[in-house]
């Protein structure tokens, strides 16, 4: 029955899709399900609709990253990022756009693309413009290898938070890396902090049970 209902909801999927008057959200979430599918050919007309639609949107510049690459034409990825820079840029003021919004978004794609480095500048530079917009910095480190900054990141802006924020962007981090004790360590230190101070927050607790799931911490996971 499973089975039968999951293609029918494919069925569905694929049919509001094809209507002339699908909107961006569905054309976004049919080309989503073919990439996911290995059906990358079969996505290029709906992905050219939803870059008529929604040309702008970072949405679209995902999946139209995701799509490159599923045709193996990575080369082309670093001028389409430009390309949508561009547009961003000359839509700024229309769109209400900061530079802090426009970098924060180029790093997401820079970084979904591989190109580390890069995203690590704009990531930096987000910083500048908003401290509090440390966590695609601290991912972009940990996927680097570079452990010890990207934990030293989250536990000073633990120093300048009240919230859960720095913990659970840590928890991104450690899930990212391969840390050794020391590091968990360090680590562990925030966590028990905010799970002391911040224990009723639903989205902290589902990120350290996750975490300790993973941690093949079982019985520490139920009792959160």
């Amino acid at each position: 029955e499973r089975q039968a209902d999951w293609e029918a909801a494919e069925r569905t999927l694929a049919g509001v899709a094809a209507r002339s008057d699908a909107n961006p959200g569905q054309l976004a979430a049919y080309v989503s399900r073919l990439l996911a599918q290995d059906a990358a050919k079969d996505a290029a007309v709906y992905l050219t609709r939803l870059e008529r639609l929604a040309p702008n949107n970072l949405t679209t510049m995902r999946l139209k990253i995701r799509w490159l690459q599923a045709m193996d034409r990575d080369q082309e990825i670093p001028a389409a990022i430009d390309a949508y820079e561009q547009q961003l840029r000359r839509n700024r003021v229309a769109n209400a756009q900061t530079e802090a919004d426009i970098d924060g978004a180029i790093g997401v794609l820079q970084l979904q693309a591989g190109a580390n480095a890069e995203a690590e500048k704009r990531f930096r530079k987000l910083i500048e413009d908003d401290p509090q917009a440390f966590a695609p910095l601290a991912i972009t480190l940990a996927r680097q290898g570079r452990l010890d900054e990207a934990i030293g990141l989250c536990l000073d802006a633990a120093g300048s938070e009240s919230g859960t924020a720095a913990a659970i962007s840590l928890i991104s981090v450690l899930s990212a890396g391969k840390p050794t004790q020391e590091q968990r360590d360090r680590g562990e230190t925030l966590l028990r902090s905010t799970l002391e101070d911040h224990g009723s927050d639903p989205q902290f607790l589902a990120a350290l049970a996750t975490f300790r799931l993973v941690q093949n911490q079982v019985d520490k996971a139920i009792e959160l």
